[in-house]
């Protein structure tokens, strides 16, 4: 059964400091996990050393030299993401993204919920995946310090049943596999 891992980047307010809501989610098999977070690992003790040894994968930091980063010359950051992307594109995985520019979506679509709306697109996609790979359900893992609760999840969910979109994907509600993990999805 595919899981699905995902995580999100900015705020689903419209009034704040982000541009920009992301949800990134990663469609992994049951099997292949423990591949996946071996890969990371590797990566991790690889790249992760002398001044970055606690530091986390986040791209924004590396690329724009902030927090653990921030001593870092270019030729070093460069070579940590080259080494990333390296990894990322031999991973056995599917990656779905959805992203919301708030302010288009204020002005073109003044009462749409940023939270709902990039869920929605999330979900829609996860759930082509599954049509498309013949799979009758699958799983979906939020990280804990994502901003909103299974509860919205499953709320959005529903709300996409009622629109009349098959979401054969998703069992019901009451029993959808959503796990919280803590952290960030079990690694750095």
């Amino acid at each position: 059964m595919p899981v699905m891992y995902v995580d999100d980047s900015g705020s689903s307010r419209h009034m704040d400091h982000t541009d920009y809501f992301i949800l990134s989610g990663i469609i992994v098999e049951d099997d292949k996990i423990k591949n996946l977070q071996k890969a990371v690992f590797e990566y991790n003790q690889s790249n992760f050393t002398g001044n970055f040894i606690d530091a986390e994968i986040h791209t924004y930091d590396i690329y724009k030299k902030r927090c653990d980063f921030s001593l870092a010359d270019h030729a070093t950051r460069v070579n940590i993401l080259d080494k990333l992307y390296e990894m990322i594109s031999s991973l056995d995985c599917t990656g779905i993204i959805s992203v919301v520019n708030k302010k288009e979506l204020q002005i073109n679509h003044l009462t749409w919920d940023i939270f709902t709306v990039s869920w929605s697109f999330l979900l829609e996609g996860y759930d082509r995946y599954l049509k498309e790979n013949s799979i009758k359900h699958g799983k979906i893992v939020i990280d804990k310090s994502s901003s909103k609760t299974q509860h919205d999840i499953i709320r959005t969910i529903d709300r996409l049943r009622s629109c009349g979109k098959n979401t054969r994907g998703y069992p019901k509600s009451q029993n959808l596999s959503l796990l919280i993990l803590p952290g960030d999805m079990g690694y750095k």
